[in-house]
């Protein structure tokens, strides 16, 4: 645990041109608020099982995040037969880490968890847990735990936090084998409003048994989306709550 990145993998890949777009507003309809209060995730302490589905209030104060001018968002990778996260999942937090030396920049972990049964603890709160070794204050922290796969990343993501900040640059932080369908996949979620740019974790052992798939669920994810618009985030996180399979029975 507290590993960080060699810095030859701290890598960013652009998703899309800002185009010059000014610095977004702190906050719709006020000035910034200080941030010496923790209104992020409190991890420590009495945990439920399952896949930490906290209320909003537990899990932090949704407006907390217009006060930074960048939000990463840490996508899981799966959890392990036993519960613990797997090598990739790890791998994605101590890149998003390595973001931390930014002080205006908020980190939102996205990741239930794979096949039944339900585990302990999420991949949600394992990558926060590792951010916090790592040195991250828990209030820039922020919980997403319902998602398990890259689609319902992207819409529930949107669906819990973006919604009510106005657009500013998102930062993808995944896998380099998954990194081209993360981005093509919030692009049609978020819209030209949101600018993108992706952050590489370190390769693991466990990254090239996937990536044959990638063109496959990118695929997918096009046709659940087919007929919503980018920036609808409530008919979106609709649409991947309505789907057959929700939730999907694996991480993809």
């Amino acid at each position: 645990m507290g590993r960080r990145p060699d810095r030859a993998d701290d890598r960013r890949v652009r998703g899309r041109d800002p185009r010059g777009q000014s610095r977004p507003d702190r906050r719709r309809g006020g000035a910034s608020r200080a941030r010496g209060r923790d209104r992020g995730l409190s991890i420590g302490g009495h945990e439920t099982t399952g896949r930490d589905h906290r209320p909003p209030s537990v899990t932090g104060d949704r407006r907390a995040l217009a006060d930074y001018g960048r939000i990463a968002v840490v996508l899981g990778a799966g959890l392990e037969d036993d519960g613990r996260p797997t090598e990739t999942t790890l791998a994605r937090a101590d890149a998003a880490a390595a973001l931390a030396r930014e002080d205006d920049i908020a980190f939102i972990v996205s990741g239930s968890h794979g096949d039944e049964p339900t585990p302990e603890h999420s991949e949600a709160y394992f990558m926060a847990e590792r951010l916090a070794a790592n040195g991250v204050a828990r209030s820039r922290i922020f919980l997403e735990d319902e998602s398990r796969d890259t689609v319902a990343n992207a819409a529930l993501v949107a669906e819990r936090y973006l919604a009510e900040v106005a657009p500013r640059p998102l930062v993808i932080v995944t896998s380099p084998f998954h990194m081209a369908r993360a981005l093509a996949i919030f692009a049609m979620v978020l819209g030209p409003s949101w600018p993108l740019e992706g952050h590489l974790a370190s390769r693991t052992g466990q990254d090239e048994a996937r990536e044959p798939t990638e063109t496959l669920y990118l695929g997918h994810a096009r046709a659940l989306l087919e007929g919503t618009t980018p920036g609808d985030f409530a008919r979106i996180a609709a649409r991947v709550r309505g789907r057959g399979d929700w939730p999907p029975p694996r991480r993809r």
